[in-house]
């Protein structure tokens, strides 16, 4: 089966985000399973990983490439058996429903339930007309796309409302985690909070920060370590102004945040709404209790058995999570190897590849 998949950056190249490591890991366990893929991209033509990268042009919006261009897309697209875009890039389906190909759309995201924007018009409100492009070329890739596939139930449900798209039109297919990279390790000492992700206001990372001063209250040795890069870091350092206990660690390459999570003691993603939430899988499989918000993908991914579910706006109530697990190192040890038996037995690269396989070949019937 030949595979032409829509990427956007190679998982090496110093730019990617979790988006453009997901679509690149995809493609490797493809691979593995006999597809020949060619994976579209912005940066490097050649063979690696037996997959097939081909560089073209992408239309760019500040500094950023959305989709590739339509015609280098026509040009190839006769060669393969299904053509997979991730995000923006699926936009090139106005222009290949005529080639009578499977088209399948990724959507790992939604714009307006994250920001909490009822209607697409208040991104322009808002003056964020770049997020508004950026749904308006989602939609439009759902729209022409034969199957979209997105991660959690309540992703399934927001796209769904966002796109008007059915319910037989979504296919539900989980994330996959490395569970070699991201190993189990012994449980630490130390009481160290992780948390990591874009520095921005929809990841509610200031009501962990903001945590803290309760958590002090009893563990006075607990840290918080914040790893990623993002618009508001200023904001984010200025709310944790005096207080020593949280460190801002930047950008973390993905292949060292194993590291990170080996030497903490919990893992925490406080998102108001998360459409999946692959660092809680790679935490749960390096043997962390996780402890998160009650919305979007978490609800699939934690149970009682490995972690907390937790408002992610309720500063006590993060704190009490947070306490709970300190106070109790059996509990915890527990919830860190009740998280990776759960990783194992839902969220592997081998059952995400084994789940588009098994779609690719419907389609191609």
């Amino acid at each position: 089966m030949k595979v032409l998949i829509l990427g956007r950056y190679p998982r090496w190249d110093p730019k990617a985000w979790g988006g453009d490591i997901h679509s690149n890991r995809l493609a490797e366990h493809l691979a593995k399973k006999g597809c020949e893929v060619t994976f579209v991209n912005t940066g490097f033509t050649g063979v690696k990983d037996n997959i097939r990268f081909k560089k073209i042009s992408y239309k760019v919006y500040r500094g950023t490439p959305f989709y590739p261009n339509p015609k280098d897309i026509i040009k190839i697209a006769s060669d393969y058996d299904i053509i997979h875009a991730f995000s923006t890039r699926g936009y090139v389906f106005k222009w290949l429903k005529h080639n009578a190909k499977p088209l399948i759309q990724t959507q790992l995201v939604t714009r307006l339930k994250s920001l909490g924007i009822s209607h697409p018009f208040g991104f322009l409100i808002r003056l964020k007309p770049y997020r508004f492009l950026a749904w308006y070329y989602e939609r439009e890739a759902c729209k022409n796309a034969d199957i979209v596939t997105t991660t959690s139930s309540a992703m399934k449900l927001q796209i769904g409302r966002e796109f008007n798209l059915t319910n037989k039109q979504i296919r539900l297919v989980p994330r996959g985690v490395n569970l070699d990279l991201f190993s189990l390790s012994p449980y630490p000492n130390e009481k160290i909070i992780l948390t990591a992700g874009r520095l921005e206001k929809e990841k509610g990372i200031k009501f962990l920060i903001k945590s803290m001063k309760l958590v002090h209250t009893e563990f006075k040795e607990a840290k918080l370590w914040i790893a990623g890069d993002g618009r508001d870091k200023k904001e984010l350092q200025k709310i944790a102004s005096g207080m020593s206990m949280i460190r801002f660690l930047g950008r973390v390459p993905h292949v060292d945040m194993s590291k990170l999570y080996s030497k903490s003691s919990l893992f925490a993603l406080m998102s108001p709404f998360e459409p999946f939430g692959a660092v809680l899988l790679e935490a749960m499989a390096s043997g962390r209790p996780v402890i998160a918000s009650k919305s979007g993908g978490p609800l699939d991914i934690v149970n009682e058995e490995c972690g907390i579910l937790i408002r992610a706006n309720d500063v006590s109530q993060v704190a009490d999570a947070i306490k709970k697990i300190f106070s109790d190192p059996e509990l915890a040890e527990t919830m860190g190897l009740k998280g990776r038996e759960r990783v194992r037995s839902f969220f592997t690269w081998e059952k995400e590849a084994n789940a588009y396989y098994k779609l690719y070949s419907e389609l191609s019937l």
